[in-house]
């Protein structure tokens, strides 16, 4: 039983060590040379981080759900609306409906070019938020050279009722899929482009999800990434 508690001590220092030597090389490029533990990635209090959302659903495409990504009554944000099953009216080829999201928007540097969000160095999303019983998607969208409809996604089970709670997903609870479908090389997000949150359980009625903060943690996770 020791030498395992060893060997694991062992293990997770030595994996502390590395991504720090990652943390000082990239220091070499002007980063600050600091091995974080924890990030802020979008604090809802704050105004301007709600600003750089934008919400959509199913009707764009004809359909008639209805969502809106907005400041709560109670200072964070809420991403809210209607479910609606109901197929388009116009489109005969349509076999199902009923979806919603919210969407980062990309940050954006000098010449217009795309910063996307480094968070290699950690290995767990943290969310604060209050539900409503339904279950959700977090999204995450990859800075990816192969194709725009990559998505990294994770289960967000809200409990419902009035309180608060915090939602950890690590890394590798996250699965990579592609124009909807499950990918099987599930290979690790770095940088990231923007992040979402989106709803499609086929239920009709309204849904309310308050978002506090959205902030990434470096909790020494083993197997942070597929193999």
């Amino acid at each position: 039983m020791v030498s395992k508690a060893v060997s694991l001590i062992f293990n997770k220092t030595a994996a502390a060590i590395q991504n720090g030597l990652k943390r000082s090389y990239k220091g070499l490029k002007g980063e600050l040379l600091v091995l974080e533990y924890e990030r802020m990635v979008y604090d809802f209090k704050d105004d301007k981080a709600n600003e750089n959302w934008i919400a959509i659903s199913d009707a764009e495409f004809g359909g008639k759900s209805e969502v809106a990504f907005e400041k709560s009554k109670h200072g964070q944000c809420v991403f809210r609306g209607n479910i609606s099953t109901v197929l388009p009216d116009d489109d005969d080829e349509a076999k199902y409906s009923g979806f919603c999201a919210a969407k980062s928007k990309p940050l954006m540097g000098f010449m217009g070019k795309v910063e996307p969000h480094d968070l290699e160095t950690f290995d767990t999303i943290e969310i604060r938020l209050r539900g409503d019983g339904r279950s959700y998607f977090f999204n995450i969208h990859p800075e990816s050279f192969q194709s725009t409809d990559d998505l990294y996604q994770g289960f967000l089970f809200t409990r419902g009722g009035p309180h608060w709670e915090i939602i950890r997903i690590p890394y590798n609870s996250f699965v990579l899929t592609s124009h909807g479908f499950v990918q099987d090389n599930q290979i690790r997000f770095n940088n990231i482009r923007a992040f979402g949150f989106s709803l499609s359980d086929k239920k009709n009625g309204p849904f309310h999800l308050e978002i506090d903060y959205i902030r990434a943690l470096r909790m020494f996770n083993e197997n942070s990434e597929f193999k």
